[in-house]
């Protein structure tokens, strides 16, 4: 009898196996979709940390939420990169041979699995997958970023902040924090922000509706600044 296990958190990375990370991110959409929930989309820093946890998971033989270090999902989403101000994760495991909707089944039917790829704060994921001898270990993750990418430059003695966003929703700019007095100024459309002042710098985006947001603290000006 084949048996699937199933723990909260979620990172699921490449596959060869009989499940697959396309596998994972139609049945998170498709299920979502059926509860009038938006799709997620992939995050680069959710999958690196994803891919990167999932290693030790492997070599630990045993689900946790904790890595060696005592960090949590969002200490090691920061640790990629990641600036989402909301994060959540689910874990599981099943046979290598088994078939996928076993292993889908095992999180819908854990009511904080289900809470997590319900949730209406997320708008993108991670998805690692690895294969521990007959054992096949799934690991996916959830944040609430609002943009897809996002850079900091120096542009003619200014600071330009610019961004993309995941959706067309509203987000609210709040006033910039630091050390320096910022000032700063929006050029037409809402994904292009020029900074002045001393650093650090702290900026924060959040959806007008309240749904997802994402925090940025730059302690140093990017490469090639002024003098």
């Amino acid at each position: 009898m084949r048996k699937c296990i199933s723990l909260l958190l979620v990172f699921l990375p490449f596959s060869l196996f009989a499940i697959e990370k396309k596998d994972v991110e139609n049945w998170i959409n498709n299920t979502r979709s059926e509860e009038g929930l938006n799709p997620l989309v992939f995050e680069d820093s959710l999958t690196q940390s994803a891919e990167k946890y999932i290693v030790e998971l492997s070599a630990k033989r045993f689900l946790s939420h904790r890595d060696e270090e005592g960090g949590g999902p969002l200490d090691r989403y920061k640790a990629s990169g990641g600036s989402a101000l909301a994060v959540g994760e689910i874990l599981g495991t099943c046979e290598v041979k088994a078939p996928k909707e076993e292993l889908f089944e095992a999180w819908w039917n854990s009511p904080s699995h289900r809470e997590q790829i319900l949730d209406p704060r997320w708008n993108c994921m991670g998805i690692a997958l690895w294969e521990n001898g007959e054992v096949l270990i799934g690991v996916v993750e959830f944040s609430s970023s609002l943009l897809s990418s996002y850079s900091l430059d120096d542009v003619e003695g200014a600071y330009l902040f610019s961004f993309k966003p995941i959706s067309e929703s509203p987000l609210v700019f709040t006033e910039p924090l630091g050390g320096g007095g910022w000032t700063w100024t929006r050029e037409v459309g809402d994904s292009r922000y020029y900074f002045e002042g001393d650093f650090p710098l702290l900026i924060e985006l959040k959806a007008e509706e309240g749904r997802g947001g994402n925090r940025f603290l730059f302690m140093q000006p990017p490469p090639g600044e002024k003098d």
